[in-house]
């Protein structure tokens, strides 16, 4: 049992030593730091050794006292601390993440970073925001696993335009309309889905689970190539020939009037937009945004659009729609970068189609480039335009 001091009253002036009854009293003692405490030592006194003990706590290698570098697990079991290393500066914060947590997708990941629940230096960011070395992660949520969130089926009923496979790789025609990969909504109808169906043993190949062997994406209204890992060693030399961009890739677009140049490059910055789903394109880069580069050519010009060939060096989301958006020629059919104002062309929907798609291949090195004419629907939509 704690001994209670008795209340004392001032009748010479003098600094009671123990606590008092009084509200505020600052007013009656003056500087409160005066005051001693239950153990004798005054406030200055006490605060002055705080200082000292705080400097004389070791540095880590890390940058923050009393923390080493690397993954930090908080006592806290609901919540996550990360110190970034030197080995990790560059890499994307989902992308990060989703390395430290097992079975938990990147999807996922970018959820709960949305939601506040991830924290770089104590602000909340966007999932695609680059790290740097010693910054501070922290997770308040750790997103359930997503194998106990939701068991991917398989779906063979769904119909793949298979141009080329081994027992290493596939290559796939996406029709526009199917999604990629299931997003937090569940999809249960995506290419994902029928990749389980036609090769069951590539659940295992990739990142998560929601993910099998998908090693790049297409927007959902695209159509066009997409390369497929059948095995985990083909995934990570096809991911390591996508971030150094070896891969080749190149695209039909067709756009609302035509580019100022009929040839040139556009190099902006991409990144979230303030509201919806949207990406920006901007000449200065906010936080989060990362470097896009894409090339075009014209190839023919129409009285309100233009034919163009596109390839690009980086792969960022919605990076044609956003760079064509930013240059005043939004792509012909697009529900989200629409032209406000001037003549518009009215298309079937969204006019991207991956015509080629080139890369070394995973196990041999051998360089292979394959290519895919437009689909039916873009193809007639194109011959009305000639015709005009």
């Amino acid at each position: 049992m704690v001994e209670r001091r008795p209340y004392k009253t001032v009748v010479d002036g003098s600094i009671p030593a123990g606590p008092t009854r009084d509200k505020f009293p600052s007013r009656r003692y003056g500087n409160l730091s005066l005051i001693p405490g239950p153990d004798g030592i005054e406030g200055r006194e006490r605060n002055a050794r705080r200082r000292a003990f705080r400097c004389a706590a070791p540095r880590y290698p890390g940058g923050a006292r009393g923390i080493p570098s690397g993954p930090t697990i908080s006592k806290n079991p609901k919540m996550k601390k990360y110190i970034i290393e030197q080995k990790d500066t560059g890499t994307r914060l989902d992308v990060f993440l989703t390395s430290q947590l097992k079975g938990i997708s990147r999807s996922r990941i970018q959820k709960v970073i949305k939601e506040g629940q991830v924290t770089v230096n104590g602000k909340p960011v966007t999932p695609h925001l680059a790290m740097e070395e010693n910054d501070v992660v922290v997770l308040a949520k750790i997103p359930q696993s997503s194998t106990k969130m939701m068991k991917m089926e398989s779906r063979a009923d769904i119909g793949l335009d298979v141009i080329y496979e081994d027992a290493e790789i596939a290559v796939i025609n996406k029709p526009s309309g199917l999604l990629v990969h299931p997003s937090p909504q569940n999809e249960e109808e995506t290419l994902a889905h029928a990749l389980l169906g036609r090769w069951p043993k590539i659940a295992k190949v990739g990142e998560s689970t929601e993910r099998p062997g998908i090693v790049h994406r297409l927007d959902k209204e695209a159509s066009g190539l997409l390369v497929v890992a059948k095995t985990q060693k083909a995934y990570e030399n096809l991911k390591e020939q996508f971030k150094v961009h070896s891969i080749k890739k190149e695209y039909t677009v067709l756009v609302h009037g035509s580019p100022a140049k009929d040839e040139g490059s556009i190099s902006l910055a991409i990144g979230r937009a303030a509201s919806g789903d949207k990406m920006a394109a901007r000449a200065e880069a906010m936080e989060g945004d990362r470097t896009a580069l894409t090339h075009y050519r014209v190839e023919e010009k129409f009285p309100h659009a233009a034919l163009l060939k596109v390839w690009t060096e980086t792969g960022r989301t919605h990076q044609i729609r956003a760079h064509f958006k930013a240059l005043g020629c939004p792509v012909v059919g697009d529900p989200l970068y629409v032209l406000k104002q001037g003549a518009r062309v009215s298309a079937p929907r969204l006019f991207l189609h991956a015509k080629m798609l080139g890369f070394n291949h995973p196990k041999t090195g051998e360089w292979m480039q394959f290519e895919t004419p437009l689909p039916k629907d873009l193809a007639d939509f194109l011959k009305s335009l000639q015709k005009k």
